[in-house]
């Protein structure tokens, strides 16, 4: 208890770091144990102060048009296809690809003429459940015959400063049918930890699975599904031939 409580006090300090005089000094103050985590990560990736730093002030811009023009590759590390379908009514049944690959060419004069190409593994379904992973890949998606779900890009509409619709074509189990991703720009920097020129997006969509001929279990299963992405894109050019064998920076 004594330990614990000693870790609990602990974990309500957030360790300032300042500069005084050129040197790096620490000060205690009081904070949310949710500020200290966010700290420890960040510093604990750090290999100097001046880089802590720059994790510490880091703020990626949201203007598209200070961002460099180029072919950018989704960072292995940092991408997630997370989907959710209700399951009986009871409540949403989630899961998620652990094999995405993401191509976008990136127009930061018209960012509604950047195009945007996806490929997953179907087989690389995770929910967490290998016998319904088993059941969703072999019975629903058909991975064997269909390995790849696809989407391509064909029109960009912003509709707003740090949103817009990516309308494209989406291939699952041998059917291709129209899909459209509510999409938000998060940002564009040079990662701080990487040096790497970094975009990020968070996009979000709905399908009825039943257009793709994905009918299998419908009601007990719902037919409408939510597609959530989280995505981190790096220059392409920037990239290490390391780094771009799905080797990824953090």
């Amino acid at each position: 208890m004594a330990r614990s409580s000693a870790f609990t006090g602990f974990m309500h300090n957030v360790l300032m770091l300042r500069l005084e005089g050129g040197r790096a000094s620490f000060s205690f103050h009081s904070a949310r144990s949710g500020m200290v985590m966010t700290l420890v990560l960040a510093v604990s990736a750090c290999t100097s102060i001046s880089q802590g730093l720059a994790v510490l002030t880091h703020n990626p811009h949201q203007d598209a048009r200070s961002a460099p023009a180029g072919l950018y590759k989704s960072d292995p590390d940092h991408v997630s296809v997370v989907f959710s379908v209700m399951h009986l009514g009871y409540s949403a049944f989630t899961g998620r690809f652990n094999e995405v690959d993401a191509s976008l060419v990136f127009d930061p004069d018209d960012p509604s003429q950047s195009q945007l190409s996806v490929t997953i593994k179907a087989a690389s379904i995770d929910s967490g459940v290998p016998a319904v992973d088993k059941a969703i890949s072999d019975e629903l998606l058909k991975a064997k015959h269909h390995p790849d779900i696809n989407f391509t890009s064909q029109n960009i509409t912003l509709t707003g400063e740090t949103t817009g619709e990516i309308a494209g074509a989406l291939e699952m189990a041998g059917n291709t049918h129209a899909a459209v991703l509510q999409t938000r720009f998060n940002g564009g920097a040079k990662n701080p930890l990487t040096g790497l020129y970094t975009l990020g997006f968070s996009a979000e969509t709905v399908i009825d699975r039943s257009d793709w001929g994905l009918g299998t279990w419908i009601p007990a299963v719902a037919k409408d599904v939510t597609i959530r992405i989280e995505a981190e894109f790096v220059r392409s050019d920037e990239l290490s031939p390391t780094l771009s064998e799905n080797n990824s920076p953090h």
